[in-house]
């Protein structure tokens, strides 16, 4: 809950009303629980997308699971990086063609397990693929 305490900020409170006195700021739980439905739905949105198996069950959205279609290939890349806390980070990316295009979201962010090891990266990657039901979607043979 602590990144949502800004709500309580007063200079962000003095920005937000300044020309709007009336404008309505909720609170940090609001706040929180928007953005968990918010997150748990773009996560649907992308396995609709993509059309991989995923189950979501969260308060906010019932049990949902799609089959799989989707026939392209998914293009995966890992950006990793320690902050200066000593905090090891990995980031989850996918790439598909929509319509034509090059498309690519983010899957997951994840703090790492003490190190950026292979073995580590590795787990991480899985658990996240295997999340959205597309581990078998990964290939050792180039395109």
């Amino acid at each position: 809950m602590r990144p949502f305490r800004i709500v309580k900020d007063r200079g962000l409170r003095w920005l937000c009303k300044t020309g709007r006195p009336h404008f309505y700021l909720p609170d940090e739980t609001t706040v929180a629980k928007d953005v968990k439905f918010l997150y748990s739905w773009s996560e649907r949105q992308l396995a609709e997308e993509l059309q991989v198996s995923i189950l979501i069950n969260t308060p906010c959205i019932a049990l949902i699971s799609h089959t799989q279609s989707y026939q392209g290939f998914l293009a995966y890349q890992l950006d990793c990086w320690t902050s200066p806390n000593h905090r090891a980070y990995m980031n989850v990316f996918v790439t598909w063609i929509r319509n034509g295009e090059p498309t690519t979201t983010i899957l997951d962010f994840i703090e790492l397990p003490k190190s950026h090891s292979g073995r580590n990266m590795a787990q991480a990657l899985v658990n996240t693929l295997n999340r959205y039901g597309i581990a078998h979607k990964v290939s050792t043979r180039g395109f």
